[in-house]
């Protein structure tokens, strides 16, 4: 199959097959001595699939590419795969609570709040004023990471809603602008929550691949 082939069949676009190589996760076939297409076997499509089916589980691309490549081996025992869902359930679970008491410190705020007057009288106002008075989670002392992300193909102003809404969407992230003027990211994230290598491989599923700018 040539390339354009393999991302229909994989429900992928061409652009992140070839990230996919470039990161090492999928092996690029060589190119033919006589000339023409590069032609990918089937286990590629397979592979990729897979790929995408443990990143629906949770998993990172690269924890994905690790958790396939364990299991392809001759000796793979079951408890070898078990640990690393295990691991990423821990983790999971670490998140849901975090959310939760996020969840639990905005509903506090939305029921104090006044609804009329002016701002200054809002408990959520008050609560972005002084964010360390009403922190949601106790002891969090990590201190915020700030990741630029340089992306590819946005046009106009819808595709810079569409990035920005699934990057707001990850959990971890605090704060998020998109330019379209030069086409880059700047992200306020958690980083024992999300990485930055992780931010990137969010925004290959709405079609637009990022990589991360090292000032």
């Amino acid at each position: 199959m040539t390339i354009g082939q393999t991302a229909r069949a994989a429900g992928v676009g061409v652009e992140t097959i070839r990230f996919y190589e470039r990161q090492g996760f999928i092996d690029r076939p060589p190119k033919p001595l006589g000339g023409g297409y590069r032609r990918y076997p089937s286990a590629t499509v397979e592979r990729i699939r897979l790929l995408r089916q443990a990143q629906g589980l949770g998993f990172s691309l690269r924890e994905a590419a690790t958790l396939l490549d364990l299991g392809s081996r001759p000796d793979a025992r079951a408890e070898s795969i078990r640990n690393q869902a295990v691991q990423k359930l821990a983790d999971v679970d670490r998140r849901l609570e975090e959310l939760g008491a996020i969840r639990g410190a905005l509903v506090e705020l939305l029921q104090t709040c006044p609804r009329e007057g002016p701002a200054s009288c809002c408990s959520v106002w008050q609560a972005l004023s002084q964010p360390a008075a009403h922190s949601p989670i106790e002891g969090n002392t990590t201190m915020p990471q700030h990741t630029r992300l340089a992306i590819e193909g946005m046009q106009c102003d819808g595709c810079v809603r569409v990035v920005q809404q699934a990057l707001e969407r990850e959990p971890g992230v605090q704060r998020c602008i998109v330019y379209l003027d030069n086409g880059q990211s700047e992200v306020t994230h958690d980083p024992d929550v999300v990485t930055p290598e992780r931010l990137a491989e969010t925004l290959l599923s709405t079609g637009y691949r990022a990589t991360v700018v090292s000032d």
